[in-house]
Parts: C-alpha cells; sequence; structure tokens
C-alpha cells in the first residue's frame, strides 16, 4: 500500500511470532527502523510535491 510505513518490532511480523520478546532486545531496531521508515517517509512526500 502506497504511503503506508511501519517500523518496530510490529513491522518484522514473523521474525518474532508475533510475540513480544522483552528486556529491550528490539528497542536498537526500533530506533534503526524509526529513522529509516522516517527518511523514507519524508522523502516519498516531498517527492509528491
Amino acid at each position: 500500500m502506497e504511503g503506508l510505513f511501519a517500523v518496530g518490532l510490529e513491522s518484522e511480523g514473523v521474525l518474532f511470532n508475533d510475540t513480544y520478546v522483552g528486556n529491550g532486545v528490539g528497542i536498537g531496531y526500533s530506533f534503526t527502523s524509526g529513522r529509516l521508515g522516517g527518511e523514507s517517509a519524508a522523502n516519498s512526500a516531498l517527492k509528491a510535491n
């Protein structure tokens, strides 16, 4: 779906079998995917204008 962006553990889907792994294991991925997703969303918005 164009324009839809997902980040964090929820965006991985089957990697963790839709189960929260706890203890901050996913915090690094959340930061990284958040930044990458934000950059991609911003670039997409700029191209649309």
